[in-house]
């Protein structure tokens, strides 16, 4: 999944630079199908949907926890 390998390249930048903070991923879109929400969030990834005129956080799983980098 490009997002990890992307991920991946600024954690390395960052432990470079001694900055211990932590990456969490997230994928972001304007209509979203569902099987695509859960394939992302099986990939361990926050979904950020569009809701008129703003964003939201997709309802997650029982149990959903966000891959840290």
């Amino acid at each position: 999944m490009i997002i990890w390998k992307e991920l991946k390249k600024i954690r390395q930048y960052m432990d470079k630079r001694d900055d211990k903070r932590k990456l969490i991923g997230a994928v972001a879109g304007g209509i979203i199908s569902e099987n695509v929400i859960k394939y992302a969030q099986k990939k361990e990834l926050f979904v950020i949907e569009q809701t008129g005129d703003s964003v939201a956080i997709a309802a997650m799983p029982q149990g959903f926890k966000a891959r840290e980098w």
